[in-house]
C-alpha cells in the first residue's frame, strides 16, 4: 500500500485545529506521515497538534524565521527530504474532504506518475479544464506528487503553485482525477 506524506504549511491560524487537522486525523494511516512546517506561532501550532491522536508519525518543523510566500519557500526547503511514496500539500486554513485519502489510495498506484485531483475554491474548482496543467487551472493542493528528490521549486509569486505543476508535468506522466479532495477556506 502506498504511503502519503501530507505537507502542511502554517502561520498558526485557528483553522489549523478547527478545520485542517480534524479533516486528516481519521484519514491518515499508520504507514503515512504528517509534516507541519510553521513560520510563526510555533507554540500554538504544537498545542494544536497535541489535541489530536494521529495514527501516523507527525513531524513539526519550526522555521527559525518566517519564510513566507504562501508556504512556497517552506515547501522548497523541505519537500526533497520527506518520507513516503507521495507528497500532498495543504495550508492551515483549509481542509481535506471526507474520503479524500481513500480516493487518493484508490487512484494513485504508480509512484512515477503525478495525479491531479480537484479542489473547491470559493464556489469554483481547480482544475476546471481537464488535462490542462497551467497557472490558473491548478492549485497547491491538487497534486499527489511522487516523492522524488528532484522536485522543481515553488516560485515566489501568486501562481507559483501553477508554475511548479507546469514544470513537474514536464518531468513525468500525469493523470487528472475528477474527484474533489480539498476545500479552500470558506467553502463547506
Amino acid at each position: 500500500m502506498i504511503s502519503i506524506n501530507v505537507l502542511l504549511t502554517t502561520i498558526g491560524r485557528p483553522e489549523l485545529s478547527s478545520r485542517m487537522l480534524p479533516s486528516l486525523v481519521n484519514q491518515l494511516m499508520p504507514h503515512d506521515y504528517l509534516t507541519i512546517v510553521s513560520d510563526l506561532n510555533h507554540k500554538y501550532v504544537a498545542e494544536c497538534i497535541s489535541e489530536f491522536n494521529f495514527k501516523c508519525p507527525v513531524f513539526h518543523i519550526m522555521n527559525p524565521s518566517a519564510l513566507g510566500h504562501w508556504g512556497h519557500e517552506s515547501r522548497n526547503r523541505y519537500q526533497n527530504n520527506l518520507m513516503g511514496d507521495f507528497i500532498m500539500n495543504g495550508d492551515d486554513d483549509d481542509r481535506y474532504t471526507e474520503g479524500a485519502l481513500d480516493a487518493v489510495r484508490q487512484y494513485a498506484t504508480d509512484t512515477n506518475k503525478l495525479y491531479i485531483f480537484k479542489h473547491e475554491n470559493h464556489g469554483g474548482f481547480a482544475w476546471s479544464t481537464h488535462g490542462v496543467v497551467q497557472i490558473g487551472n491548478i492549485g497547491t493542493s491538487c497534486g499527489v506528487i511522487p516523492n522524488r528528490k528532484d522536485l522543481p521549486t515553488w516560485e515566489h509569486f501568486y501562481g507559483g503553485d501553477g508554475r511548479f505543476y507546469e514544470k513537474l508535468s514536464q518531468m513525468m506522466p500525469y493523470e487528472f482525477i475528477d474527484f474533489v479532495i480539498y476545500k479552500v477556506r470558506d467553502t463547506e
